[in-house]
């Protein structure tokens, strides 16, 4: 956690794209109960669904308004900024604050060159081992998912946890069946194709149904830098083919 926990670390910013049911959201949330609980906290100006609001070193909670509010803590590198929306290049470069931004597998987050003078690191959220699942399945879902309904869903799902644990086997179920219709098998070869990324005029929607089936491959050495994308079961691509 170096990078919040020294401001004179370079980069300004950190991007952590990642298909979608791996955790950046809660590794988000994880991060801000970090933060709070420092010996001396940081202020952090939040913007995630539903809210964008500042908070203080002394935990006060101030909410305010996208684009106008917090301009000031926005600019000092001592602010922590914590973000959970969309990756795109219109967002504010005057922003000085460090900041950690969590996104869905868009082409921009790849778009950093020497304009760039925010000196942005991207990082790729990896998917969960079955191993990692079973080990947080029998420490916090033990009394809610079995360990045969854990491996009936990742035969489905692979190591997306919210779709294997996160979520009951009926909904989990269901919610593959429509993401395997909302996705052709052209756009699968497009998207794996261009590394798991996609331009953002697919939409959201295409993003959070058919191409939560695509996870994101990382690199074996630990860097969290993007190597490709599979479909993210055998399963997933028998259906898709057919």
């Amino acid at each position: 956690m170096a990078f919040v926990d020294h401001p004179e670390v370079p980069h300004h910013r950190v991007v952590i794209v990642g298909s979608s049911g791996t955790g950046k959201t809660s590794f988000l949330s994880w991060v801000l109960r970090y933060l709070c609980r420092l010996e001396k906290p940081p202020v952090i100006v939040l913007n995630i669904t539903g809210f964008f609001g500042r908070i203080s070193s002394d935990g006060e909670v101030t909410a305010g308004i996208r684009g106008s509010s917090f301009q000031l803590e926005l600019a000092l590198r001592s602010t922590v900024y914590l973000c959970d929306f969309s990756w795109t290049d219109e967002i504010d470069l005057g922003i000085r604050a460090r900041t950690i931004v969590m996104s869905p597998p868009t082409q921009t987050v790849t778009m950093t060159g020497p304009a760039d003078t925010m000196r942005t690191l991207v990082l790729v959220m990896p998917v969960w081992t079955l191993a990692e699942l079973e080990t947080c399945r029998s420490t916090c879902y033990s009394h809610t998912v079995s360990q045969e309904t854990l491996f009936e869903l990742y035969q489905l799902w692979g190591g997306a946890v919210r779709w294997t644990l996160g979520t009951s086997k009926q909904e989990a179920k269901r919610e593959f069946t429509q993401s395997i219709e909302s996705l052709s098998f052209s756009s699968v070869v497009e998207v794996v194709g261009n590394g798991g990324l996609v331009e953002l005029q697919h939409g959201a929607e295409d993003i959070a149904v058919g191409l939560r089936l695509i996870h994101l491959n990382v690199d074996p050495d630990s860097t969290f830098q993007l190597t490709g994308a599979t479909m993210c079961s055998t399963s997933a691509s028998a259906l898709t083919i057919k």
